[in-house]
């Protein structure tokens, strides 16, 4: 039996590396994925107009990402079609509306656990969806959707 000492380098998260290099390296990585998770952008959708009974929308989605507002725009397009439909003849409605939010990707996924008001099977039920080209390692997001290429539904 013989026994060894060796200098191993451990990083803030706790992962050990054999060389200080490694080490740095992964510490840098895990303050961009950081600085990337602090940059994303949330839009809040609703979405499901309830036209018979007139007590507003169904569903409620937040849309967290890095992807341009032109990206985020064709998802909704590609998902919950048109944003007008036709309403009594001659006039229309909105069947569902986007707006960006102030809140960051952390209290976007904190307020989807909170209670919303639907109709129905919906009560209650808030979408989370991660948009965006590149992959990031974070717990409570949902796993990533491509906003490109367009996906066939």
């Amino acid at each position: 039996m013989r026994t060894e000492k060796r200098e191993v380098y451990v990083s803030d998260d706790g992962q050990v590396f054999e060389s200080a290099d490694a080490c740095q390296a992964h510490e840098r990585e895990i303050i961009a994925q950081q600085k990337r998770i602090e940059g994303l952008k949330v839009y809040f959708v609703t979405s499901g107009f309830d036209g018979t009974e007139g007590r507003g929308y169904h569903r409620r989605t937040y849309i967290i990402t890095d992807a341009s507002f032109a990206g985020v725009l064709q998802y909704c397009f590609d998902r919950f079609g048109d944003p007008l439909k036709p309403w009594y003849g001659t006039s229309c409605h909105e069947e569902w509306h986007i707006r960006e939010t102030e809140h960051s990707a952390t209290d976007a996924l904190e307020k989807a656990k909170d209670r919303h008001y639907g109709v129905g099977d919906y009560a209650d039920k808030v979408d989370v969806i991660f948009l965006s080209d590149k992959d990031i390692d974070h717990d409570e997001l949902p796993n990533r959707t491509p906003f490109w290429p367009r996906q066939n539904s």
